[in-house]
C-alpha cells in the first residue's frame, strides 16, 4: 500500500504545473559598442539565462546596439546603474571589439513598473504544455527505484505497478494540450492615449515586447537576436508585454460582457462595434474570471473577445454605455 501511495505522488510530482500570475521584468536593455569581425555573440547573466545576437558584422564594421538581457544582477541606486554588473560576454573572436557602454536609461518596460494595477491582475492563461523536464526526470528516477525495492520483495506487485506507471506516463503525453498560438489581451483606460497588449504562450514567444515575465518565476531564459527576438524557456509559461496606440473606435467583438460603476455585470452577446448600441442583456455564459478579476472598483468595464481563430480579448477600463 505505501509502495502504490509513493508511485501515485510521484506521478503528480512530474505532472504538477504553479498557478499563471503576474511576475517579475525578465528583458532588460544593455548597451554594445560593436566592431566586427563578429559572426555571433553570447551574453549571460548568472542565474536568468542568456541572450544570442547573430546578426553579424563584417570585418571594420561598428555599430552600437541596445541588446535585450534575461536579468539583471542587483537593484539600480539612487546614483543610477552603476552599480549593477555588466553581463558576462562569450565567444568573442580575435579581431573583434565589444565594449558595455551601461544600461539603456529610461529602460521601455519602466511604464509597466508602476501600474499596480496591471501587476495585480493574472495574465491569460495558457495551455498546459510540456511536463517539466526536471521535475519529471526527478518523479521516473524515484519510481524507478521504488519498483526495484518493490520487485526484490514482491516481483508480481511490481510487474502491476510498473504498467501503473508506464499507462500514467504515457497519459500525461496524450492529454497534453496543443498549442494554439499566443493568448492576447488588449487592454486600455478610456481617454487614455496609449493602450497595452499582453500576449501569453508557454515556451517560446515571438515579438518585440518592453517587458517579459516567466512563471514559474526564476525559470531562466534564452533571448535569441536576430530578424526577430525569440524568447524562450521550455515548457514555461511566458508573456510579453507592449504598449501600443489606443483604439479610436470600438471593433466587432464576438462576445461582450459590461459592469456598471456599481458593479452590476451583464453579458450582451455578439457587438458589431463602432457607433452601435449595445444588445440588452442576454443570458449565457458568464466573462472568464481571469479576465474579470482584480479590476478598479467604482467604474464601469467592457470586456469582450475577438471573433475569429485563437484567443484574443480586450478589457475597457472606464467604458459608459450609452442610451
Amino acid at each position: 500500500m505505501k509502495v502504490r501511495f509513493a508511485l501515485l505522488w510521484l506521478v503528480w510530482l512530474g505532472a504538477w504545473a504553479g498557478p499563471l500570475q503576474a511576475g517579475e521584468n525578465r528583458r532588460w536593455l544593455a548597451t554594445y559598442e560593436l566592431e566586427g569581425p563578429l559572426e555571433r555573440l553570447i551574453l549571460e547573466v548568472e542565474g536568468f539565462g542568456e541572450t544570442v545576437w547573430s546578426v553579424g558584422l563584417a570585418g571594420g564594421e561598428r555599430t552600437t546596439l541596445d541588446l535585450p538581457v534575461p536579468g539583471i544582477q542587483g537593484t539600480p541606486s539612487l546614483d543610477g546603474w552603476a552599480s549593477v554588473p555588466a553581463p558576462r560576454v562569450t565567444s568573442v573572436p580575435k579581431g573583434a571589439s565589444v565594449v558595455f557602454a551601461g544600461w539603456r536609461t529610461p529602460q521601455p518596460g519602466e511604464p509597466f513598473f508602476g501600474a499596480q494595477d496591471l501587476a495585480r491582475r493574472a495574465r491569460p492563461p495558457v495551455p498546459g504544455g510540456d511536463v517539466s523536464p526536471g521535475a519529471a526526470s526527478l518523479a521516473l528516477a524515484l519510481a524507478a527505484l521504488v519498483l526495484g525495492l518493490a520487485w526484490c520483495h514482491r516481483p508480481r506487485t511490481a510487474l502491476v505497478l510498473g504498467l501503473v506507471a508506464g499507462l500514467g506516463c504515457g497519459l500525461l503525453v496524450l492529454t497534453r494540450p496543443t498549442d494554439a498560438g499566443p493568448r492576447r489581451v488588449l487592454e486600455g483606460q478610456v481617454g487614455a492615449l496609449s493602450w497595452f497588449e499582453v500576449w501569453g504562450r508557454r515556451g517560446r514567444l515571438v515579438g518585440s515586447f518592453e517587458r517579459v515575465e516567466v512563471q514559474p518565476a526564476g525559470a531562466p531564459l534564452r533571448i535569441d537576436v536576430g530578424d526577430e527576438e525569440e524568447i524562450s524557456a521550455p515548457g514555461r509559461a511566458l508573456y510579453g508585454l507592449r504598449s501600443v496606440p489606443a483604439l479610436d473606435r470600438y471593433p466587432p467583438l464576438a462576445e461582450v460582457w459590461v459592469r456598471t460603476p456599481r458593479g452590476e455585470w451583464s453579458g450582451r452577446g455578439a457587438w458589431s462595434g463602432g457607433d452601435e448600441l449595445l444588445r440588452p442583456p442576454v443570458e449565457g455564459a458568464a466573462a472568464p474570471g481571469w479576465l474579470r478579476g482584480q479590476l478598479p472598483q467604482g467604474v464601469g468595464v467592457l470586456l469582450g473577445r475577438f471573433p475569429g481563430p485563437g484567443q484574443r480579448w480586450l478589457r475597457v477600463i472606464g467604458f459608459l454605455e450609452r442610451d
